[in-house]
């Protein structure tokens, strides 16, 4: 399964960045010419990759085992807040489990990660999970 980390100069970015250090704030899964992300105005979605790059101009696709058809079945869930808030206060016992925040969307259709322990993970924790790919 193709993923891709990317980041922004958007003010959630920033942020994420400053508090957690680290490079990327967002990870999606790439579903032919979309990718499956949750974003908070609109909880889990599919975008399409051309507008998606636009958003995020700098990015990295990564290669990982999983099934995109897992991130598929969770379109029209809503957003994670809480998870996403306990994430920046490193309390992960602070999450909605009916609701997902773009690091669960990828780590429940990845096949290394433990669907219970998606809500842990940083989007850059998805670089040692996963391998480079050129595009």
């Amino acid at each position: 399964m193709k993923i891709i980390l990317a980041t922004n100069q958007h003010e959630m970015s920033v942020a994420i960045r400053e508090k957690l250090n680290c490079k990327y704030t967002h990870v999606v899964v790439v579903d032919g010419d979309n990718v499956i992300e949750a974003r908070p105005e609109a909880g889990v979605v599919k975008t399409p990759l051309k507008v998606f790059k636009r958003l995020y101009p700098t990015y990295e696709y990564r290669e990982m085992p999983g099934d995109v058809n897992k991130s598929r079945a969770l379109v029209g869930k809503p957003y994670d807040y809480k998870g996403l808030l306990g994430m920046g206060f490193k309390v992960y016992s602070i999450q909605d489990p009916k609701a997902y925040f773009c690091c669960e969307v990828v780590g429940i259709a990845a096949d290394n990660v433990d669907d219970s322990m998606s809500h842990t993970l940083l989007p850059d924790d998805f670089i040692e999970l996963s391998t480079a790919v050129c595009v």
